[in-house]
């Protein structure tokens, strides 16, 4: 302010100078806020893939840059003093005000991540739930990039991470750069948010692929009316093992895509849920014959062989109850189940090594 007048008239125009530069400073974040709240509707699912965080769609990036720019005008046309102005951002009724304003912004972003899992689950998790995991015919939609529906959860979960791990630290180095007051708490706010998101849509992926793939076992191991007081001496896995590991390779190809960093932690309570199943239904079993004992032991020790990997505690626990209940076979039975154990796994060298890493191609 240069004008040549007196002090207390200088002073009110000074306070009008400060009130329309605050005014500014918050039609600017409120108008990225409300960019910010309409990123869900832009969602394009075109996947970039990053080695840590996997599959990321152009969402951070679009945050990332809104912010950037309100964040950068802000700072050019309105944070600067001109002569007798006071530092804007120095003030704490301002500070207050931008700490609000960035706790909005960060929210409605949070929440439109969430928006996106929360369309997805309209209408369309049913059209997949009652289809096996892998299966060619899940729901397919073709306005989003020819994505599944699991998909898109994973790349939202990913965006998640991403956004939580690399955006939020860079959005706070920027305001550190352009002289803005420390804004943690708004950060901090945001963080939490994105990592309780995170574990909403992880449960939510578990229930959606644990839930078919267990519903499929007892219907499968009882196909064609099969009895485990059997005559029919064992050659080879039954199909409900089969099935059950071609469907935690597909579950472990799409998360390992996605999401590489969360494949233990998804196999892993996908595994003991299957423990947990075969641990009732051998309990359910009436009468074990010879060779009815011989094939669920090798069906037993080939899934627990094959998800060693990712068996913890209870799914350890689980799988010795299933053992328990399967009667206990002759020095030689169990020699000859060892037998067509090292068949079964010599013919499905190439599955386990989705589970247990190239390591087994080496030997022969």
């Amino acid at each position: 302010i240069g004008l040549d007048l007196p002090g207390e008239a200088l002073d009110s125009l000074a306070k009008l100078v400060f009130d329309l530069r605050l005014y500014c400073l918050t039609t600017a974040l409120k108008h990225a806020a409300d960019q910010v709240k309409s990123l869900q509707t832009k969602e394009n699912w075109n996947l970039a893939f990053d080695v840590k965080y996997g599959g990321t769609t152009e969402l951070p990036g679009q945050f990332e840059n809104l912010v950037c720019e309100a964040v950068t005008l802000v700072k050019e046309t309105v944070v600067q003093p001109g002569t007798r102005e006071q530092p804007l951002l120095d003030s704490p009724v301002v500070q207050k005000e931008l700490s609000s304003l960035m706790q909005t912004i960060l929210l409605n972003y949070v929440q439109a991540l969430e928006g996106l899992v929360s369309s997805m689950d309209d209408g369309e998790q049913s059209s997949a739930v009652s289809q096996l995991i892998g299966s060619p015919s899940q729901y397919r939609d073709h306005h989003h990039s020819g994505m599944v529906w699991e998909q898109r959860l994973l790349a939202t979960l990913s965006n998640c991470r991403y956004s939580a791990a690399v955006v939020l630290p860079r959005l706070s180095e920027l305001l550190a750069r352009h002289g803005y007051p420390p804004l943690e708490e708004p950060l901090s706010s945001a963080r939490l948010q994105l990592e309780a998101l995170e574990r909403r849509i992880v449960d939510t992926y578990l229930e959606h692929k644990s839930d078919p793939l267990v519903g499929t076992i007892e219907p499968s191991m009882y196909l064609g009316r099969w009895d485990w007081d059997t005559n029919h001496t064992p050659t080879d896995l039954r199909p409900y093992v089969k099935e059950v590991i071609a469907n935690l390779i597909a579950v472990h190809a799409e998360v390992n895509r996605l999401c590489p960093e969360l494949v233990v932690r998804v196999l892993s309570q996908i595994t003991e849920t299957v423990a947990e199943e075969l641990s009732r239904l051998m309990s359910c079993v009436t009468k074990f014959s010879s060779a009815g004992s011989q094939q669920a032991r090798i069906d037993i020790t080939a899934l627990q062989r094959c998800l060693k990997p990712f068996t913890q505690h209870r799914a350890h626990a689980y799988f010795d109850e299933a053992m328990e209940a399967i009667p206990a076979l002759k020095a030689e039975d169990q020699k000859f189940v060892d037998e067509i154990l090292t068949k079964c796994e010599a013919r499905m060298r190439l599955q386990l090594c989705c589970f247990h890493g190239s390591s087994l191609l080496s030997t022969s």
